[in-house]
């Protein structure tokens, strides 16, 4: 726990050593946010990338496109400013984390559920996990809006044990989720192809600098997957400290200076899936087998593979919701009453 803590506040540092304003300009420019002409974006977004790279091209005095050992940076100073103001650490029960870890995409996946995400950004830990062919000890995720462009993106800053941030990016080109990742790779191939680098260089580069270019459709998965559950309609989120908490924006304090947003003073740990993680347990401990006095063989006890569910709610002709469901791991051959 407290490895966790030390680990992501020593992030926060480092960026604020690298570019000393920069927690203060990214408030600055959300207090401005559609005032006086001031650009506007969806409320799902923190602040959009533009003002990390404004912060940068300032502080380093870089005029025209950044530089490659730049750019991992505009990621990692957006997520951090985002998180920091919540800084909300989310542990899955182990036995749900690997049932939604390698729960697939499949089928129609609205794009428009991870804008339900709890928090601007959010740190979900993996411990035992891959990425990119690298150990993790988790991620940030959090949604990007384009200024220029109007698109929006889902951003991710893998941890790696190593000790460092990588910044991997989803266009949400698409309205499905499983077609955004196909985009995404293609586009990538495609700048590669512009520029007459090789995959081989690209990977060297990506290496170093923004690994996304190593990424494939079965990388992309379980982050989304694990997001998603977030934004699921039946997710078991709570406070161990406090039951009746659950997650959200920061709260707004008025100042003489107007509405102001302030970084939150502690972690807040959210336990996710704890409730159905106990009764696979149990199941997969063996507990729950068929018992009865019939002659006929029951099948032997097993976990059918987690799914995901979608599905519209509300009058065919006015206003309906789109409801996201994770289905655990269903049990086979146990007791009527598990």
């Amino acid at each position: 726990m407290y490895l966790t803590v030390n680990r992501l506040e020593r992030y926060i540092r480092a960026v604020t050593e690298k570019y000393p304003d920069v927690w203060k300009t990214l408030a600055a420019f959300w207090m401005r946010k559609g005032k006086n002409g001031f650009p506007n974006w969806p409320g799902w977004c923190f602040v959009p990338l533009a003002a990390s790279s404004a912060i940068i091209s300032r502080e380093t005095n870089i005029s025209g496109p950044l530089p490659l050992d730049k750019l991992a940076d505009i990621s990692i100073i957006g997520g951090l400013g985002a998180w920091r103001l919540t800084k909300g650490i989310y542990r899955f029960h182990p036995d749900i984390f690997n049932a939604v870890w390698k729960t697939p995409l499949e089928g129609k996946m609205p794009v428009e559920l991870l804008y339900r995400l709890p928090q601007w950004c959010v740190y979900i830990e993996a411990p035992g996990k891959e990425v990119i062919g690298k150990a993790i000890h988790g991620f940030f995720a959090f949604l990007e809006y384009d200024l220029e462009t109007g698109h929006a993106e889902l951003r991710f800053l893998i941890d790696l044990c190593e000790g460092r941030l990588v910044p991997l990016v989803l266009h949400l080109s698409s309205e499905n989720l499983v077609e955004c990742i196909d985009h995404t790779l293609a586009y990538t191939r495609k700048q590669l192809e512009k520029v007459g680098m090789s995959m081989e260089l690209a990977l060297s580069v990506a290496e170093k600098f923004c690994p996304l270019t190593s990424l494939d459709v079965n990388g992309f998965q379980p982050l989304i997957s694990s997001m998603l559950y977030l934004c699921s309609e039946n997710a078991e989120v709570r406070n161990p400290r406090n039951a009746s908490e659950t997650p959200g924006k920061p709260a707004l304090k008025r100042t003489k200076k107007g509405t102001r947003l302030f970084p939150a003073g502690a972690v807040t740990f959210w336990e996710l899936g704890y409730r159905t993680g106990e009764e696979i347990r149990r199941l997969r401990q063996g507990e729950g087998r068929s018992q009865g006095d019939s002659t006929h063989k029951s099948p032997s006890p097993h976990i059918r593979r987690a799914h995901w569910h979608s599905f519209w709610t509300g009058p065919r002709k006015g206003p309906r919701k789109l409801i996201l469901r994770w289905l655990p791991p269903i049990a086979v051959g146990v007791r009527q009453e598990e």
